[in-house]
């Protein structure tokens, strides 16, 4: 994937705007478990293969936004509504996103629904925690037996209250992208750098805590 430089920085957040053609907003995946800009991401690739205009942006304190990270759904919805207005979209917009991206979708939907011209959500979720549980997303996919169970909470649980560094989340990434293909081979490689035992986690990585109480079913 290539890395691709910011059309525009607005109040720190970068904001991506790609190719030509009817627009479609891709939301950025707000999680520390991300390891690319949404900008040279898959979703991206497909929407400018398919002739679309791509708008899209870094969440703060990702990648090449300096916007100080707070977490939680504001802040998602106040860089979807800086990046449309830095790209000049005024009118209802395509929306596509992917994972913890379309609970935002969704939270953006509910709050201006006449921006919205349709979305297509890839593994959606409505809601935080509960509704990976519900869904028996992981660990929730394996019985309390299974040691797979305690291995993914012994890694995530020191990362979702700010603490573990660096080496941590990326083995984290690592089991987690392992658990996520049938197809072995298929499994991209999360390599650990030397130092990262000594690196902090991104801010990023304590996402999921900040909307672990979020349930937009109703």
């Amino acid at each position: 994937m290539t890395t691709l430089l910011p059309a525009r920085l607005v109040g720190g957040l970068a904001v991506y705007d790609l190719g030509t053609g009817p627009p479609v907003l891709v939301m950025p995946n707000p999680q520390g478990m991300v390891r690319t800009s949404e900008a040279s991401g898959p979703l991206t690739d497909a929407m400018l293969a398919l002739g679309r205009r791509v708008v899209t942006f870094d969440p703060p304190g990702a990648f090449a936004s300096v916007r100080p990270p707070r977490l939680g759904l504001p802040e998602m919805l106040a860089g979807t509504s800086d990046a449309l207005r830095a790209t000049g979209i005024t009118g209802p917009v395509d929306l596509v996103g992917h994972s913890q991206a379309t609970l935002c979708q969704l939270a953006w939907a509910l709050a201006a629904p006449h921006k919205v011209r349709r979305m297509v959500l890839v593994g959606a979720v409505d809601g935080g925690w509960r509704a990976t549980r519900r869904m028996h997303g992981m660990p929730w996919r394996w019985p309390v037996t299974d040691r797979r169970f305690w291995r993914f909470a012994r890694l995530a649980g020191p990362l979702a209250v700010g603490r573990g560094d660096l080496r941590r989340l990326k083995r984290f990434q690592r089991f987690f992208v392992e658990e996520s293909f049938v197809d072995r081979e298929l499994v991209p490689p999360v390599p650990i750098e030397p130092g990262d035992a000594h690196r902090p986690p991104p801010a990023r990585a304590r996402w999921q805590a900040s909307v672990r109480h979020v349930d937009l079913r109703p």
